[in-house]
């Protein structure tokens, strides 16, 4: 398939040098475009049954708490939630994608994603991940129905910790967030003493402890930590005050406040963190953008 698309475009520019001062100028422009597409076909099926880990099916009130997830490094993929029966069925194109499980830990505390894997699919293939010699093979549970059946993973091991401020006082009811690229997420809010607490599954996990956008305290880029099964992993976080005030308004080529724009500004980071690992650009805080002005 092709699309091809030519229309003439005036843009106006304004470069202000100091506040009072700038140019303007009209540029026109004569583009013509062509952009190809290649369309694959989603003849591949991935498909298979979780249930509860007694083997019952998730009650409907629940179930869309959990969905399954196929994605390739490219972002292409599907997802696909879990039927009333436990049942589910994903058609993708062929190709090599990392296949997890997405777990919402209000409606399932203490459980996590049975894992992820990494498959690959010819063209018109399919696979279950309910097979004894599947990916998930190891994790399988006795269906009752007959077969085996994927489950969630009882969570053994925690992420914990503090959020305080420089001069040791707690922070209460902050969010606090946990991810995993293996498919895990959970979060949490700190308590009256500035602590936290969040059961996970092991592996590498990235936590952020968010004190909010209108803070007096200025928040901090997410920490890295490796958790061991049955075993807890400490993330402590302070926060400086935010004692400096960025603002500004957003003006129109006349140079006039534009008050009718939905807008936001950020502040990025241009260094690295404590572990080597580039944070250029990086959002430290933010702010709407109200009638014009942050």
């Amino acid at each position: 398939h092709s699309v091809a698309s030519a229309k003439k475009t005036e843009l106006t520019f304004k470069i202000d040098s100091s506040p009072t001062t700038g140019s303007t100028g009209t540029i026109k422009l004569k583009q013509t475009v062509t952009a190809n597409f290649e369309v694959s076909t989603a003849d591949c099926v991935i498909s298979g049954t979780f249930l509860m880990p007694d083997g019952s099916s998730i009650s409907n009130d629940k179930r869309y708490g959990v969905s399954v997830e196929v994605w390739s490094e490219k972002g292409f993929g599907n997802w696909a939630p879990i039927g009333q029966d436990g049942t589910f069925s994903i058609k993708v194109a062929a190709g090599i994608y990392e296949v997890f499980f997405w777990v919402d830990s209000y409606h399932f505390s203490g459980y996590g994603s049975p894992g992820s894997a990494e498959i690959r699919l010819a063209s018109d293939e399919d696979i279950d991940l309910n097979s004894p010699s599947g990916p998930f093979a190891s994790v399988l549970i006795d269906n009752p129905a007959g077969g085996k059946a994927l489950s969630f993973a009882t969570l053994d091991s925690k992420i914990k910790g503090s959020a305080k401020t420089g001069d040791g006082t707690a922070m209460a009811n902050i969010n606090v967030f946990a991810w995993s690229r293996q498919g895990g997420w959970a979060d949490t809010t700190t308590d009256s003493d500035g602590n936290y607490s969040i059961y996970v599954t092991a592996g590498k996990w990235e936590v952020v402890a968010e004190p909010g956008f209108n803070s007096a305290f200025g928040p901090q880029p997410p920490k890295r930590t490796k958790v061991t099964k049955g075993e807890d992993s400490t993330v402590n976080f302070t926060f400086a005050t935010a004692g400096h005030t960025v603002n500004g308004t957003v003006r129109d080529s006349s140079g006039n406040p534009i008050s009718t724009l939905w807008a936001w500004a950020y502040a990025r980071t241009d260094n690295a963190d404590s572990d080597g690992n580039d944070t250029t650009f990086d959002v430290i805080t933010d702010a709407p953008v109200d009638s014009g002005e942050f």
